[in-house]
């Protein structure tokens, strides 16, 4: 008989520190742990997640066992996760193209788009929404000297 992915959970857990270990790091409860090995409920989308990068000695594993019974989210997140790890050729593509023939006096913010725009998609692969922004220090301007 081949495991499910609370089976393996429940196995995992019998260990009482890494129960306390994922409580804690998934901010949720005892119970709600519980639920999720007996299959009285599931975890919301992010917890899936979570217990994912929680657990990195099963991942392969439990992503495998995960994808039977939500190959919806699993299978996008999967997909998604090897994305994160490398920025594709394109963007540094799109880069060199804006430096190139983008007018120098668009340039600057031009290319600060770009890097937002992928500093998004890397940092927040689920969109759950983050603000990034880039802050560029100048030197004062030089003003009235006082005598």
């Amino acid at each position: 008989m081949d495991m499910t992915w609370r089976e393996l959970l429940g196995k995992i857990v019998s260990d009482p520190q890494e129960q306390q270990r994922i409580i804690e790091t998934l901010n949720i409860n005892a119970m709600t742990l519980r639920r999720w090995i007996s299959g009285e409920t599931n975890p919301r989308p992010q917890n899936l997640r979570l217990l994912l990068n929680t657990l990195p000695h099963a991942h392969r594993e439990l992503i495998d066992l995960l994808a039977v019974e939500f190959p919806f989210i699993i299978k996008n997140d999967a997909y998604r996760e090897e994305q994160v790890f490398c920025i594709p050729a394109e963007f540094y593509e799109q880069v060199m193209s804006a430096y190139v023939n983008v007018s120098q006096h668009l340039r600057s913010a031009t290319i600060s788009n770009l890097i937002l725009q992928q500093m998004l998609k890397h940092l927040d692969t689920n969109q759950d929404g983050m603000l990034v922004s880039i802050a560029q220090c100048v030197p004062p301007v030089a003003g009235p000297k006082d005598s």
